[in-house]
């Protein structure tokens, strides 16, 4: 799916508070969701890894953020950024949000895997944070090497059916047990006690 790219005009709003994020992969039933707390000062490039550490995605894939009609990523050492992808590099969550509530995440262009993430701002007063909390979440996001909704559909089918024409494939996938209702609070909230760089 192809989003068009503009330049950013947008109203920034200058307090520093935080923020609970409500991520959400779209398309797929039932729902796979994380709600993550973090400081709306965030680089783009830490709440990349923030997101795909609450979601669960194993490999670094490129990824693209999308505010808008504004959209930022990630530079290649190699290749230039294309004329209508913004770096992200020096970018906060609150210069890019701007007045918005809600924005996207693509992770992995050729899968496809676009999130749909609401901002919700948290008004309490507190210490600054240390590390992103994760509040809560439902579900396993597809494992690596299962490439878009239709492809995981097809692949939770196979798992379940050893007659399946693709049974042996995505066992080799996925040789372990794989369980699309899994999540782990516990092991994420480690996980992401370890991105500190907020």
């Amino acid at each position: 799916m192809n989003k068009a790219r503009k330049t950013p005009l947008r109203l920034v709003p200058t307090s520093t508070h935080d923020c609970a994020l409500h991520i959400e992969l779209e398309e797929l039933h039932p729902t796979v969701w994380r709600r993550v707390v973090v400081p709306n000062s965030i680089r783009l490039p830490v709440l990349h890894g923030v997101i795909r550490t609450a979601m669960g995605w194993e490999s670094g894939e490129p990824h693209e953020f999308v505010f808008g009609d504004v959209h930022y990523g990630q530079p290649h050492p190699l290749e230039p950024l294309p004329d209508d992808l913004l770096d992200e590099t020096d970018v906060t969550l609150q210069e890019a949000l701007g007045i918005k509530n809600s924005f996207e995440y693509l992770y992995d262009y050729s899968s496809a895997w676009w999130h749909k993430i609401t901002v919700n701002k948290l008004d309490q007063e507190g210490p600054k944070l240390s590390f992103p909390i994760c509040l809560g979440g439902a579900n396993a996001c597809p494992p690596t090497g299962v490439h878009g909704v239709g492809e995981y559909e097809e692949f939770l089918e196979a798992i379940a059916d050893p007659k399946h024409d693709r049974h042996a494939e995505f066992r080799y996938i996925c040789p372990d047990h794989f369980d699309p209702t899994a999540f782990d609070l516990t092991e994420i909230s480690l996980q992401l006690k370890e991105i500190t760089n907020l």
